[in-house]
């Protein structure tokens, strides 16, 4: 059982239907409820209040939420097309590619953390080792790294994907079994998308195909984050 952080006083447990124990805690000055997840990492961050934004605070944050996300889909590809275009791994090229996209790691943790407030430190560390993850999978396939590597490479990023989904699922909301999903396709369409890419051609037709399925599908992800807050 979590216990009720200062100003809250527990009532009714009720289930969620996630896997951890969910709490319900009244503030007795506001008589505002949230619901607090039983977790280590969700004591830490704190109760999500079940007060809804308004509707036109709510199609801000999708509007915010798109746009994060698109250009987290574009910087990624400027990366990839930098990295597998150089014959060097580090370049002021490649620097300049990866500076704008580490930082939309911490503008995602930015906004996330105007979701579940306390999130913050942690999500943009995620995100942070979801890129770094995704840059040495992609200097293995640069390198010729063996089948055994690669497939290990592709298990830790999918294992950084988990711990994304449990950082910021239950603090939207959203089943962790689910955002997991969306996870698990964001690095299998991102993947398929840099191994379309020839080295120093300009982007075929296959791989433009494949960066509108990625962006498609980050639009996606962007909608079901706000949607946990905003139903």
């Amino acid at each position: 059982m979590a216990a009720a952080p200062p100003g809250w006083t527990p009532v009714m447990c009720q289930s969620c239907g996630s896997a951890v124990a969910i709490e319900r805690f009244q503030n007795l000055d506001t008589g505002e409820t949230a619901m607090f997840c039983g977790s280590a990492e969700c004591q830490r961050i704190g109760p999500r209040s079940t007060q809804r934004p308004s509707a036109a605070s709510c199609r801000a944050l999708k509007t915010e939420s798109r746009r994060i996300f698109a250009e987290h889909g574009k910087l990624t590809l400027d990366y990839i097309h930098a990295q597998l275009d150089s014959p060097v791994d580090s370049s002021p090229a490649i620097d300049a590619a990866a500076t704008p996209l580490m930082r939309n790691q911490e503008e995602i943790g930015a906004f996330l953390n105007q979701l579940i407030p306390g999130v913050q430190e942690v999500a943009t560390r995620l995100f942070k080792e979801h890129i770094g993850g995704a840059v040495k999978i992609l200097l293995g396939a640069k390198h010729g790294t063996s089948k055994l590597q690669m497939r290990e490479l592709e298990m830790q990023w999918h294992r950084n994907g988990r711990q994304i989904s449990a950082a910021i699922a239950p603090g939207l909301g959203l089943s962790k079994e689910d955002f997991n999903d969306h996870m698990f396709m964001h690095l299998v369409t991102t993947l398929d998308e840099a191994l379309l890419h020839r080295p120093g051609q300009p982007p075929t037709g296959e791989e433009l195909a494949q960066y509108a399925i990625v962006q498609n599908h980050l639009k996606m992800m962007a909608d079901l984050i706000v949607s946990g807050v905003c139903q």
